[in-house]
């Protein structure tokens, strides 16, 4: 069995290539707040909310709140049911930093 035939039949998919933990979904949870799941375990407590940013409102995190283990919980300074992005632009040591994902309704 060849090396991405045992990732894949062991559900995990293929290796995270960066080494760094990475967004993999960002979900509009209320209409200024934001659900972002990652690979990997995070601490919401490591991330500053300025470093999300909505496009095109531009508006920026105010608060990040922890949700599962590897997921966070962003409220925005304003409305963001209409943007179409997330971008992360932090420096949290193991994140990898930028990334922008498509916000899922």
């Amino acid at each position: 069995m060849g090396h991405w035939a045992t990732y894949r039949r062991r559900g995990g998919g293929p290796p995270i290539v960066s080494g760094l933990i990475e967004m993999t979904l960002v979900i509009l949870l209320a209409e200024d707040q934001l659900g972002i799941n990652f690979t990997d375990n995070i601490t919401a407590a490591t991330f500053d909310p300025a470093f999300f940013e909505a496009f095109p409102s531009l508006f920026q995190g105010v608060a990040v709140n922890q949700g599962a283990p590897n997921s966070l919980v962003v409220d925005m300074a304003g409305t963001v049911d209409s943007d179409t992005s997330l971008t992360y632009f932090g420096s949290v040591p193991g994140i990898l930093t930028p990334q922008t994902l498509p916000i899922t309704p």
